[in-house]
């Protein structure tokens, strides 16, 4: 609009003028008796969770929910919450991405609900003010958040999210430390020479002091990189993974330093940040034979 005063002027009751110094709409409407009654009340108890952490946990986690509606429990964000621990989870049975916060108050009840990724995306950009807190008021069948002057409501999933804790190992053969930049790097530059994002391959060889990332595209060639690493042991691995699910996991992380945990090349790969192991990723490799 071309000035800073906009005028709304309803004309019976079905249609809107707005006007903005020369320039002018004219809008139809629905009738506002046919807007369904939603009810919009909260809990008698409730969730207080910083914005900055909510917003983040979101961030960290929304990527690896599913887009096949054949499966739509994973097309939403898991969450739950025993006593102050709220875990949140997402996967697509590729991947995994699964956030641990500690809660200021503990919650009197467990909570194991899973909310639509689309929806609680929309709220993750709704957050401006990070220094606010948001209420989360928890229901049956739906979740209603409480933000500043904003009620976000959504409704849950039906049905019993998988159990996913046993799909991260807990002990591993090969422990790697590598400078986060560097190796994000290194892969970005790598998957450059990959035919298309889903078919865009990269493997990985690991030896006692360095990675080496190398990627073939018959159509246009081949790429190879290095990075320099610390390793647990001298014993060499070779896996493949998709390089979009690797970028996509290490643009989650914020420290300089970040750690790869692998077993074999058909097992797991599982990253976490150096300092701080609330966050956990894990992506399945590929084979390429």
């Amino acid at each position: 609009m071309p000035e800073d005063i906009i005028k709304f002027e309803v004309e019976d009751g079905l249609r809107i003028k707005i006007t903005s110094g020369e320039c002018e709409f004219n809008l139809n409407c629905l009738n506002s008796l046919d807007y369904p009654e939603i009810d919009m009340s909260d809990n008698t108890t409730h969730i207080d969770i910083k914005a900055e952490t909510l917003k983040k946990m979101i961030k960290q986690t929304i990527f690896a929910v599913s887009t096949q509606e054949s499966r739509p429990l994973l097309m939403g964000i898991n969450i739950k919450i025993n006593g102050n621990i709220l875990e949140c989870t997402a996967t697509d049975s590729y991947r995994l991405a699964k956030k641990t916060v500690t809660l200021d108050t503990p919650y009197e009840e467990n909570v194991d609900i899973v909310i639509p990724a689309s929806n609680i995306g929309e709220l993750e950009k709704i957050i401006v003010d990070e220094s606010k807190n948001v209420e989360m008021h928890i229901f049956s069948k739906k979740i209603l958040f409480k933000y500043e002057n904003i009620l976000f409501q959504s409704n849950l999933l039906e049905g019993t999210y998988p159990n996913t804790s046993s799909f991260i190992p807990v002990d591993f053969e090969h422990i790697i430390n590598v400078n986060l930049s560097n190796y994000f790097a290194s892969i970005n530059r790598v998957s450059l020479i990959g035919q298309s994002k889903d078919k865009n391959i990269i493997k990985m060889e690991v030896n006692e002091k360095e990675i080496t990332l190398s990627t073939l595209a018959s159509q246009i060639g081949a790429g190879i990189d290095k990075v320099s690493i610390t390793k647990n042991n001298p014993e060499e691995i070779s896996i493949s993974f998709s390089a979009k699910y690797m970028i996509d996991v290490l643009r989650t992380f914020d420290d300089d330093e970040i750690i790869i945990y692998m077993n074999t090349d058909s097992k797991p790969i599982v990253i976490t940040s150096a300092s701080d192991d609330s966050l956990v990723q894990l992506i399945l490799p590929i084979k390429t034979f």
